[in-house]
């Protein structure tokens, strides 16, 4: 049995979905809020840079985390005790983020030589260690069945970002090295603030542990297996930096992030199911994609309204940002296609994942990552951003139908006993 935590507290009988949709909505709002901000502050150039920078963070989280958030989720919905679990998880996204940065510090003066050191240093610790711990926290109460706690996690969180963009607006010098200086002071009492929110609602150790060699590497199929969008989503970001297209690479990821949004009334529409789904994953495959077409019937409908929705307003970007980042409304406009993809690649590999059929996953993406870091180099130098938004696009179906041709796969065979 899961070990039990406080009991929720009061506010119990408010719709789960509502506060999924809370612990979605409140970091892409406060998000949104703040790069739209640096808009304001920063030109495109510097921007394309900040996204490369981040990318990176973004691109190294599964791997120098090992895959524990997932192994974490996984082992909840089978019945483990949460307090080991979330130790064990938070003992190796204590330690890894930090070997990661001290890799990539190495590595700079060849992947982004552009970007000064420190600054570099700076950008990449908020987005390796406070992105990856508060998101940690949020997962263990969404996975013990917390969405309440969850969504006060987020707005923990939310508070002191909100607190970076007053901080950052009322500088005398706004530039990329005070951005990076003000989000990771700020990221650093966030991370103590959600932490402390953790062990007040779910009395949790935050002392790390040694974690045995077995445990250590049992989430690295994970880590490939469900990075794989965040990778797709971001990988473009240096390459486009690195090939000169700095000012692009900053249109390009406000556009990005822009259409994304389209993915928040998906993910919150997930977020209820990741407990019935661990538990329907420990029962067979079966019974994971009989939940999963439940899932389905709602995402894809939904998905696809919003994305439509987004597609008729899109003009107002031109309201919304300056006139140097008008090119991101075309971003914008064919990057609406992910969020439909994704509708029904997202509830397909959680059934993959779930039933442990890591291997064929890890494949899948493998191939879908090379196949898209192999087109951008060759076509990035020639076409930018436009590049960069076909070949996620192209990657993003394929996926989607070799994770479905899997399943199916798996589920005759579970149906024949062998």
């Amino acid at each position: 049995m899961v070990s039990a935590d406080p009991a929720e507290p009061p506010g119990r009988s408010i719709p789960p979905t509502v506060w999924a949709v809370a612990v979605e909505v409140v970091p892409v709002a406060v998000s949104l809020v703040f790069f739209l901000s640096l808009t304001r502050f920063i030109a495109p150039d510097a921007y394309g840079l900040m996204a490369a920078t981040t990318a990176l963070g973004t691109i190294s989280v599964p791997f120098a985390t090992l895959g524990a958030g997932v192994v974490m989720w996984r082992g909840l919905g089978a019945g483990r005790d949460s307090r080991h679990a979330w130790t064990k998880a938070y003992s190796v996204s204590l330690v890894g983020p930090i070997l990661a940065l001290a890799v990539w510090m190495l590595l700079r003066p060849v992947v982004l030589p552009s970007v000064e050191p420190f600054t570099f240093g700076l950008l990449l610790f908020q987005q390796l260690s406070v992105f990856v711990l508060t998101d940690l926290a949020a997962t263990y109460f969404i996975t013990t069945g917390r969405l309440q706690a969850a969504a006060g996690s987020r707005f923990v969180f939310a508070v002191f970002r909100l607190g970076a963009v007053l901080i950052f607006a009322l500088l005398p010098t706004r530039n990329l090295f005070t951005l990076a200086v003000v989000l990771s002071t700020v990221g650093l009492v966030s991370i103590f603030a959600v932490l402390l929110h953790l062990k007040r609602l779910a009395s949790v150790d935050l002392r790390p542990r040694a974690v045995n060699r077995v445990e250590l590497f049992e989430g690295v199929p994970d880590a490939l297996g469900t990075s794989a969008n965040g990778l797709l989503d971001v990988s473009d970001r240096p390459l486009l930096a690195r090939f000169g297209f700095e000012a692009d690479g900053g249109r390009y990821a406000i556009g990005a992030r822009l259409a994304l949004l389209a993915n928040i009334p998906l993910l919150a529409l997930l977020r209820p199911f990741d407990q019935p789904l661990g538990v329907a994953g420990a029962q067979s495959r079966q019974a994971s994609w009989d939940l999963t077409r439940t899932i389905l019937r709602r995402t894809v409908p939904v998905t696809a309204a919003i994305s439509l929705l987004a597609l008729v307003l899109t003009p107002l970007i031109g309201v919304v940002l300056p006139e140097d980042y008008g090119e991101s409304a075309d971003v914008v406009r064919l990057l609406l296609l992910l969020p439909i993809l994704r509708a029904f690649q997202y509830p397909i590999g959680n059934v993959l994942t779930i039933a442990g059929d890591r291997v064929p996953r890890t494949v899948i993406t493998a191939t879908a990552l090379v196949a898209n870091f192999v087109a951008n180099i060759i076509f990035i130098p020639r076409f930018s951003w436009r590049a960069a938004a076909w070949t996620t696009i192209g990657a993003e179906i394929f996926m989607t139908i070799a994770f479905f041709v899997v399943m199916k796969q798996r589920l005759a065979a579970e149906a024949r006993g062998t």
